[in-house]
């Protein structure tokens, strides 16, 4: 096992019986029969892309976006400043111009994942997108609180489900992600690709899964 990361379980097949395969993340999210209407959060915006995604998509009664809010303070990113990644306004306002149009159903939260979770944990969510901060310690507990924001038979979406990024950063979605399916009870219910391998992958509770998957 390599010591950048905890020890974690593999997967087998079990636990991705049923298991569909999407060309992208959208196609994943359009299939996976969240029920409109609902509420659907998601952990880490950065400038709103696949918020209005999600938003145009699901069409929910209630969207939480939650981030830190501090994107434009970068010195780099991708060869772009803070600055030109956000049109020289802060993070915060560049995301509230973005997601303007659906200014009626969105809830703002800024702080730190690690303190604005733990105020929605009342499992009344049907889908919770988690993008946020990846290090392994971030990832576990954002997948913590999620897990309770969620419904008995909601969904949790991972985004970059990869060890390595390729800037070399280290990712801990993929010990949180096999933790939770091989010893907490869920179940991977749908696997997305992405041109750079920066995939998705969406799991349930497994006691909410028919038999027949």
């Amino acid at each position: 096992m390599d010591n950048r990361w905890p020890p974690y379980p593999v997967l087998s097949a079990n636990h991705v019986v049923g298991a569909r395969l999407y060309a992208n993340r959208g196609d994943q999210i359009s299939c996976l029969g969240v029920p409109k209407d609902g509420r659907v959060a998601e952990i880490g915006v950065w400038r709103g892309a696949f918020s209005k995604d999600l938003v145009e998509t699901l069409r929910p009664r209630e969207f939480v976006a939650f981030d830190i809010f501090d994107g434009h303070e970068l010195q780099e990113w991708n060869g772009k400043t803070g600055k030109e990644l956000f049109d020289g306004l802060t993070h915060r306002q560049f995301y509230e111009r973005e997601i303007a149009a659906f200014r009626d159903i969105t809830k703002i939260v800024e702080g730190s994942s690690l303190e604005t979770l733990r105020d929605y944990t009342d499992q009344s969510f049907d889908l919770v997108y988690i993008d946020g901060n990846h290090a392994y310690e971030f990832v576990k507990s954002d997948a913590a609180f999620a897990a309770n924001m969620v419904r008995e038979d909601g969904i949790l979406v991972f985004n970059d489900y990869m060890m390595i990024d390729l800037n070399h950063a280290n990712y801990g979605v993929v010990p949180v992600v096999n933790e939770m399916v091989v010893n907490q009870g869920w179940h991977v219910i749908g696997y997305a690709l992405h041109h750079a391998l920066y995939c998705d992958i969406a799991i349930r509770r497994r006691s909410t899964i028919p038999a027949a998957a």
